[in-house]
Formats: structure tokens, C-alpha cells, sequence
């Protein structure tokens, strides 16, 4: 199953392993740590204004879709696939 990021961008959720929040990310103390997470990857600007990050093992999407609803559809996607 998928999770749509905003403006036609699909990623498998199985690919997904974090999402944060775009302020949090911003954060002084965590620029040193983003800029280690965001080496060797491909940068997906999703939008302009990003209000999350979601990185996979060779992508990081800027998404304006905010960290709270995506992961909400992301819990939505795991419990259709746990039905099945």
C-alpha cells in the first residue's frame, strides 16, 4: 500500500522509516543532525513550504502535507493491510 505525500507523490509505506515535523527539524540543535540524514540522499521537494520530512532509505520528501496527518494515513494504511 501507498501514502500520498501531496501533488500526485505516492511512496510505499513499507519504505517509509521516519516522518518528522518540519519545525522540529528546523531546530538549532537538530541542523547538525538533518544535514548527516540528508547526505547521499535525494532531496524531494514536494512544496516549497514544507511542513514534514519523510525519509526512506534513499529519499527525503519536503512535503506540505503536515506530520500528524500523514501519519495518521499512514496508521490507516497498516490496519487495511492487517485486515487483509
Amino acid at each position: 500500500m501507498f501514502l500520498h505525500l501531496g501533488s500526485d507523490v505516492m511512496v510505499p509505506v513499507k519504505d517509509i522509516l521516519a516522518i518528522y515535523d518540519h519545525k522540529t527539524m528546523e531546530l538549532p540543535e537538530n541542523q547538525k543532525t538533518l544535514e548527516i540524514m540528508m547526505s547521499g540522499k535525494e532531496v524531494v521537494e514536494i512544496s516549497k513550504e514544507a511542513k514534514s520530512y519523510i525519509f526512506t532509505d534513499d529519499k527525503i520528501y519536503l512535503s506540505v502535507i503536515s506530520s500528524l496527518t500523514l501519519k495518521k494515513r499512514a496508521q490507516s494504511v497498516k490496519a487495511m493491510m492487517a485486515e487483509k
